[in-house]
C-alpha cells in the first residue's frame, strides 16, 4: 500500500513541477523587447500580434531633456518577480493527500518539492534577470529619439526672431522648413 502512495506522490509532484515549469517558460517566451522597427512590423502583421500578445507594454515618453521608458525597467522587473513569486506560492496550498509530515503530524504540501526543483529554479532564475539582459536594447531604442532633441532644447522664439532678422528670401524659407 505504501508503494502505491509513493507512486502517486511522485506522479503528482512530477505533474506539478511540469505545469509550473511550463507556466514559467510561457512567461519567458512572451517576454520580449521590441524596438521601433520590430514594433511596426508587429502592427502590420496583426494575426501574429493577436496570437502572441506582449506580456508587458511600455511607452517611450518625453521627460525633457531626455526620453524615458514608462514603466521603467525596474518596475517591470519587480512586477515580473512578484508574478513568479505568486506562481510558485500557488502550490503552497496543494496538499499531499497520502503523506503526513512526520515532525508535526500535519498534511504535507507540494510547495517545497516544486519550488526547489532544479528545472523550476533554472527557469525562475532566468526570468528574474531577463529585464536586465535587455538594458542595452532598450537604451538603443531610447537613444534613437535623441536626434529630435533640438525640438525641445532650442528656444523657438529666439530662433525665429534671428531667422526673420536676416530678411530671408522665399527659397531660404523653403530650405529652412524642409530642414525641420
Amino acid at each position: 500500500m505504501f508503494n502505491v502512495i509513493q507512486f502517486f506522490h511522485a506522479r503528482a509532484t512530477e505533474s506539478l513541477v511540469k505545469s509550473t515549469r511550463i507556466s514559467l517558460d510561457g512567461i519567458r517566451r512572451r517576454f520580449a523587447f521590441s524596438n521601433t522597427s520590430q514594433f511596426k512590423k508587429l502592427n502590420q502583421d496583426s494575426d501574429a500580434h493577436e496570437h502572441n500578445p506582449p506580456l508587458f507594454r511600455a511607452d517611450i515618453c518625453l521627460a525633457i531633456p531626455q526620453t524615458v521608458m514608462r514603466p521603467s525597467l525596474d518596475d517591470i522587473q519587480g512586477c515580473l518577480n512578484r508574478g513568479i513569486h505568486m506562481l510558485l506560492y500557488a502550490c503552497e496550498e496543494i496538499k499531499d493527500w497520502g503523506m503526513p509530515d512526520p515532525e508535526d503530524g500535519r498534511q504535507k504540501v507540494f510547495w517545497k518539492a516544486i519550488s526547489q526543483h532544479k528545472d523550476v529554479l533554472k527557469v525562475a532564475a532566468n526570468l528574474s534577470t531577463i529585464v536586465n539582459s535587455s538594458i542595452v536594447e532598450v537604451n538603443a531604442a531610447l537613444q534613437s529619439y535623441s536626434s529630435y532633441n533640438y525640438l525641445w532644447s532650442e528656444n523657438k522664439e529666439e530662433g525665429l526672431a534671428e531667422f526673420i532678422s536676416i530678411e530671408p528670401t522665399l527659397s531660404e524659407f523653403d530650405s529652412k522648413l524642409t530642414f525641420l
